[in-house]
């Protein structure tokens, strides 16, 4: 190579050199760690919760930086829902560099129906060097559900135009109890002009699970057209309906049929000025019910109102059939059935129905005639319900020989062993519910009944009348007694399974009026019934049985909780059992056993005594994502020997609870 070669590969060396002298700084750069806050998630879908709970998420924050801290951590939440959503957080120090870490607990407490999303970012002075993983900002979603509570039908109605003064036909809606515990009901007593409308109005103070009643209005307008314009006068309320779980002693939601939450029903209508002249009629028409041989109802009041500016002149006929309807206190007619009634003033008539002791049974009516003249001239008579023109008051009821009540129709008794004799009898109470004596509400003395007995169940034999605490079979004749009116006795069961499996059988029951021999209904609950309808399950061998052996959750966001789940622990082998318990894997921890299950049996310990029953409760409370699958092992011995746990549902031995579950985000 010369000379002049060996420069030139000098030089091109030299300029390599260089570039990679200058590249050198940059690379190295790149090559440092960089500064980054690490979040376990960003995202978190809540699930769903009803209104007035709230459900939690936790989420792990970490400084992996090597050597920066992390000052000034700050989380806003912004959007639509973010009201719904709230944070506490232990990051108010810097977090240090190198691991350093803190945890932030977002809430969801929904307080409206329907979905709720939100996002959240870090609005601290933090580190300009810093960026975070995942991306922010985050996301924060929930679903405000119905809890299971009250349902009313509709919650708003509109009766439309009436007639100052009138009555509008009655307008009802449907109120159900949509729970599993029974529900302590307060409903507003409507007001003036949207009054209940109480012979159709059935609601109990309390709501047993999946039961329903009617809550019913008239709307009575008091005033009509008014102002300068001579405008319908509007009127509007609120008939608010509230609740309360008398297990867990909260207070329960009330939805109207479209799933929407809702305080009570609204109803409105406008008042307009009627005709003047003629006399109006709280109602023509009046229903008692029915009622028993012997018994008088209460009293309804029928209001007559002159509409005419000045006097008018009431002419009145005796109830029809007077023999069963009657007159109660009456301050229109004093003396006789013609009275004069001054222009503007009301007055009132009160009538009763009067079952008479060996009056026809059945449907009866009534009609007590009115009639209204002004000035010699005869004018209207008009129904205020509707504005109908009428002649007077049609009455009716329907008269009963009476019933014969059952205080249950049913009875279940549980699991037994084939063999095994249920020392916890079952009793039922019968009455006569005849008047006892002539005093209020009482004409007569009510008839006496005869009373036959089945002497065989229809269905299994496993279920026998028991002679030394059945005051029934203590009565002369049985199996066919007497009662008198007002008279009771109780039938006695107990449960001695014959076979296994489940087994019912109905328990006959059939009345006569013992002077007529007319057929008396028996009654359990307000309905006819044939007799005692009894069940009970027979297991083959002795053990511990629970009724579901497995539960699957569904879907649960991650932090939040599911619906508890309850299966119960039976002890049939008459000996006190001793239980130990563990899960089969590290799962558990997605599943959160509660040791004071809501409910009348108690949780389940370290024994369980004869013939006992103890409750197991469980949350699914997903930790991580995906499915989740874990078995609550139950150890049972007697005397240090094993004891079989059997599953109802198929009868198969288990070894414990199968609990599962899929965590989302």
């Amino acid at each position: 190579m010369n000379t002049r070669s060996r420069s030139n590969h000098r030089r091109l060396l030299c300029s390599v050199l260089l570039v990679l002298a200058c590249a050198f700084p940059l690379v190295s750069s790149a090559l440092q760690a960089q500064d980054v806050l690490q979040f376990s998630s960003v995202t978190h879908n809540f699930g769903s919760a009803p209104p007035g709970t709230t459900v939690t998420f936790g989420m792990k924050v970490t400084n992996t930086s090597p050597s920066t801290p992390y000052i000034n951590f700050q989380i806003n939440i912004m959007g639509s829902g973010a009201s719904e959503f709230s944070e506490i957080d232990s990051c108010a120090a810097p977090i240090a560099p190198n691991g350093g870490h803190c945890e932030v607990i977002f809430t969801f407490a929904p307080t409206a129906l329907g979905t709720a999303t939100a996002t959240w970012n870090l609005t601290g002075t933090g580190d300009s060097t810093f960026s975070y993983n995942p991306t922010l900002p985050g996301t924060l979603t929930g679903l405000g559900i119905v809890a299971a509570g009250l349902q009313v039908s509709t919650s708003g109605h509109n009766f439309g135009t009436e007639f100052k003064n009138y009555t509008s036909a009655p307008y009802g809606v449907v109120l159900r109890n949509s729970s599993t515990d029974p529900i302590a009901v307060t409903i507003a007593n409507g007001n003036t002009e949207f009054p209940l409308y109480l012979p159709s109005d059935n609601c109990p103070g309390t709501l047993q699970p999946n039961q329903f009643c009617s809550i019913v209005w008239n709307f009575n307008p008091k005033a009509g057209n008014a102002g300068s314009n001579n405008q319908p006068t509007a009127y509007t309320f609120l008939n608010t309906i509230s609740g309360e779980d008398t297990t867990t002693g909260q207070p329960v939601i009330l939805t109207n049929g479209s799933g929407t939450q809702v305080s009570g029903v609204t109803l409105t209508g406008f008042g307009v000025s009627g005709p003047s002249n003629y006399v109006g009629l709280s109602t023509a028409t009046h229903y008692f019910g029915e009622w028993n041989t012997g018994t008088e109802s209460s009293l309804y009041g029928v209001q007559i109102t002159n509409f005419e500016p000045t006097a008018v002149v009431l002419t009145a006929t005796a109830p029809s059939n007077s023999s069963v309807f009657g007159i109660g206190p009456d301050n229109c007619f004093t003396n006789g059935y013609t009275t004069t009634l001054a222009g503007g003033a009301s007055c009132q008539v009160q009538f009763f129905f009067q079952a008479a002791s060996g009056g026809a049974t059945g449907y009866q009516t009534a009609t007590y005639g009115l009639t209204a003249t002004h000035n010699g001239t005869p004018i209207a008579v008009e129904n205020m319900i509707g504005g109908a023109t009428v002649t007077g008051l049609t009455l009716s009821a329907t008269q009963v020989k009476g019933n014969l009540s059952l205080q249950f129709a049913s009875h279940d008794f549980g699991s037994y062993l084939v063999g095994q004799t249920n020392s916890l009898e079952f009793s039922d109470q019968i009455k006569n519910t005849g008047c006892t004596a002539i005093g209020p509400g009482c004409t007569a003395i009510g008839d006496s009944y005869t009373v036959t007995f089945a002497t065989t169940n229809t269905g299994h034999a496993s279920f026998p009348t028991q002679a030394g605490s059945n005051s029934c079979k203590k009565l002369t004749g049985y199996p066919v007694i007497t009662l008198a009116a007002g008279a009771s006795c109780n039938v006695n069961f107990e449960f001695n399974p014959q076979t296994a499996g489940e087994l019912t059988s109905t328990f006959g029951i059939s009345v006569v009026d013992a002077t007529t021999s007319e057929p008396i209904p028996v009654i359990a609950g307000g309905t006819t019934v044939q007799g005692i309808a009894l069940s009970g399950y027979g297991t083959a061998n002795q053990g511990l049985f629970v009724p579901t052996a497995s539960n699957n959750f569904g879907e649960q966001g991650i932090g939040g909780s599911s619906a508890a789940y309850v299966t119960y622990l039976y002890n049939s082998t008459g000996s006190v059992v001793s239980l130990s318990y563990a899960y089969s894997s590290s799962e558990s921890e997605n599943f959160t056993l509660s040791m004071n299950p809501t409910g009348p049996i108690n949780a389940c310990g370290p024994t369980l005594g004869e013939y006992a029953t103890c409750a197991l409760s469980w949350q699914f409370t997903p930790q991580v994502t995906g499915s989740i699958s874990v078995v609550y092992d139950i150890t049972a011995t007697v005397g240090g020997s094993p004891v079989q746990i059997i599953n109802l549902t198929n009868s198969q031995p288990v070894s414990g609870i199968t609990l599962q579950g899929t965590g989302v985000n």
